[in-house]
């Protein structure tokens, strides 16, 4: 299967997948006990809404991406979003050429297909463009 290129999150444009990032966290951290910021179990009102913790954490960081305080990576298959990293931008002026790559998170349902790679090659590319030369995780 051929995969689409890596696009960028615009905020009002993709807020629709804000759910997906969700759930793909929830998968990660349940299928393979990913340290991502949440211990499972995750609660759900219903099946079709992700734990509101996690659907929160996704909300706020959509909100840093139209703040460009961050840009969001996703990998899409298809209609359905497959996997996604974030390029967080430092606070502080004495630190403008460094950057933290955040979330690299793949569904389980497409691994080995190497999204990771080509979600960190493209971020890569930008944050050499905007001068970003040091990423830390």
């Amino acid at each position: 299967m051929a995969l689409s290129p890596v696009i960028i999150f615009e905020p009002g444009k993709h807020d629709y997948l804000i759910p997906e990032f969700a759930f793909i966290h929830e998968d990660c951290v349940e299928t393979d006990y990913t340290l991502a910021t949440f211990h499972p179990p995750f609660h759900h009102k219903d099946p079709s809404t992700p734990d509101e913790r996690v659907l929160k954490y996704w909300q706020n960081n959509a909100a840093k991406a139209a703040d460009e305080q961050k840009v969001i990576f996703m990998q899409m298959v298809g209609e359905k979003l497959a996997g996604y990293v974030a390029l967080g931008s430092q606070a502080c002026e004495t630190g403008p050429f460094r950057g933290s790559v955040e979330k690299l998170l793949v569904s389980p349902r497409y691994r080995r297909m190497g999204i990771a790679k080509r979600l960190m090659a493209k971020l890569e590319e930008v944050a050499q463009s905007r001068g970003t030369t040091l990423l830390v995780r």
